[in-house]
């Protein structure tokens, strides 16, 4: 594929990316979908990109990558297709006059093409040329922003998690609170019904 193209497939697919996280609900930040190329980039596995967007993501994680990588293949697959216009004009005017080493050298490229349809079809995915050409510093730099962030997000999960528990103990401690307030409402009111059996039996006993 040209460099005008994989260009082109980068953007579409980096803008699809940020559409897709939108339509799912997420919280969707700059860093995210640069992100989620680099991994495209570094050719992760489907199980390695859902376990390290996990995170993120959360149950939503298996329908983006899935999404993700069904995505690329078209796209990989609709920069591919020949200009059949250009092809044909082409064949018209030359095929004549081809040399015996163009026509070598052009079974050599359908043979090419031929095996990269195969492995396509045993779903092995051909990231973009542009996207390889990025740095390992840079990638390493991503990677570690990436950590940090998963650090902090487990540290406010954890905060949410003690939140959680010390309003479930105030919840069982007004509970506690409530069933002492009636206990002590009914004691009240058999101590009263006793004074008041005790009153009635003084009068009969004065009668």
């Amino acid at each position: 594929m040209a460099a005008g193209q994989n260009l082109d497939v980068s953007k579409k697919l980096k803008a699809a990316i940020k559409a897709k996280l939108e339509e799912l609900g997420v919280y969707v930040d700059d860093e995210l979908p640069e992100y989620i190329m680099v991994m495209i980039a570094n050719k992760k596995e489907k199980n390695q990109m859902k376990d390290d967007l996990n995170l993120f993501l959360g149950k939503c994680t298996s329908k983006f990558v899935d999404w993700l990588f069904d995505l690329f293949e078209r796209l990989q697959s609709a920069g591919n297709k020949p200009d059949s216009h250009t092809c044909a004009e082409k064949s018209s005017k030359d095929v004549q006059k081809e040399p015996a080493k163009e026509k070598e050298r052009r079974k050599d490229t359908d043979a090419s093409t031929s095996r990269k349809e195969d492995r396509k079809e045993s779903r092995t995915v051909s990231y973009p040329t542009i996207l390889e050409s990025r740095t390992h510093e840079s990638s390493s730099h991503r990677q570690i922003e990436v950590e940090s962030r998963k650090r902090d997000v487990e540290k406010e999960r954890e905060r949410e998690r003690d939140r959680e528990k010390e309003k479930e103990r105030e919840r069982q401690e007004k509970e506690r609170e409530r069933q002492r307030q009636a206990e002590k409402a009914k004691e009240k009111e058999r101590e009263e019904r006793m004074r008041e059996t005790e009153r009635q039996q003084k009068a009969r006993e004065q009668e």
